[in-house]
């Protein structure tokens, strides 16, 4: 391998590591951020001659611009916490009823959903906190 197809390669390493956070969805916090990230991306295409992706990101860009509402995005953020809230409040209920059962064995299952539940409450209030912070 020569040397120059050796720093191709891990240009696009580096590349590819960089942007990896960016392909999840739900880790941008308010529009602004959403631009940002997206405008790292077309540099990233732009720097590697992707035009499909250049045009691709460019699309998304102007939608972000022109429909990214930072209420509608807390609202998204707050409807997260409630959804989790209820999945907490409806697996506690189901340990109470293994635990009046006396099922050890459905107690454990249940124990380690609820602890599951209340992690993925604590992320989505977590990130609702973030978003409230940066978004002012």
């Amino acid at each position: 391998m020569s040397m120059v197809n050796y720093a191709k390669l891990i240009t696009i390493a580096v590349a590819t590591t960089l942007a990896l956070p960016v392909l999840a969805k739900d880790i941008w916090p308010t529009c602004a951020e959403k631009v940002q990230q997206i405008e790292t991306q077309l540099g990233y295409a732009k720097a590697n001659g992707n035009e499909e992706k250049m045009a691709r990101l460019q699309q998304e860009k102007v939608e972000v611009i022109n429909h990214c509402s930072n209420k509608i995005l807390r609202q998204q953020y707050v409807e997260k916490v409630n959804k989790y809230s209820v999945k907490v409040d409806e697996t506690q209920q189901k340990l109470i009823k293994a635990q009046n059962k006396g099922d050890a064995k459905k107690v454990n299952q249940v124990q380690l959903k609820l602890a599951e539940r209340k992690r993925d409450l604590q992320e989505a209030k977590d990130k609702l906190a973030r978003f409230d912070r940066v978004s002012k």
